[in-house]
């Protein structure tokens, strides 16, 4: 079917010269185009293959001829890094009585101890933090 667009206000001008030149050269194939997007949806689908059974597939030989792979256990906890250097904040604590950790002490975990409150105040800013409330509840 032609282009309802006249060329010189096609925005593609040579898009609106080749539609017409297609339809002019195939006169058969402007007769038999589709209308609307309904009859353009059915001639989409009956170009489409029809489904496979997955049996015809060869997916249930893959799964019968699959074999199994151990997977290690992973334990019920796996420890972060965070909770790695909130279990050093606790043993730093324990030994000396507070948790104001200085460079002197531990630079790694002055820097981290740090962060977190930087973290802690955005969460109650409403700003956006890395500290989730359980780790902010610890």
């Amino acid at each position: 079917m032609p282009n309802s667009v006249p060329g010189d206000q096609h925005p593609n001008p040579h898009a609106a010269e080749w539609d017409s030149n297609a339809m002019l050269q195939q006169p058969e194939a402007a007769a038999t185009a589709p209308t609307d997007a309904a009859q353009v949806i059915d001639a989409v689908q009956v170009m489409m293959p029809p489904e496979i059974p997955p049996e015809q597939q060869g997916y249930d030989q893959a799964v019968a001829t699959a074999t199994s792979v151990e997977v290690p256990e992973v334990p019920a906890f796996a420890p972060t890094e965070w909770d790695k250097n909130l279990g050093e904040l606790n043993a730093f604590k324990e030994r000396f009585g507070h948790t104001n950790v200085t460079t002197n002490d531990n630079k790694e975990l002055a820097a981290w101890v740090f962060f977190q409150k930087q973290q802690y105040r955005n969460m109650l800013n409403g700003q956006a933090t890395t500290l989730t409330p359980g780790q902010a509840n610890q």
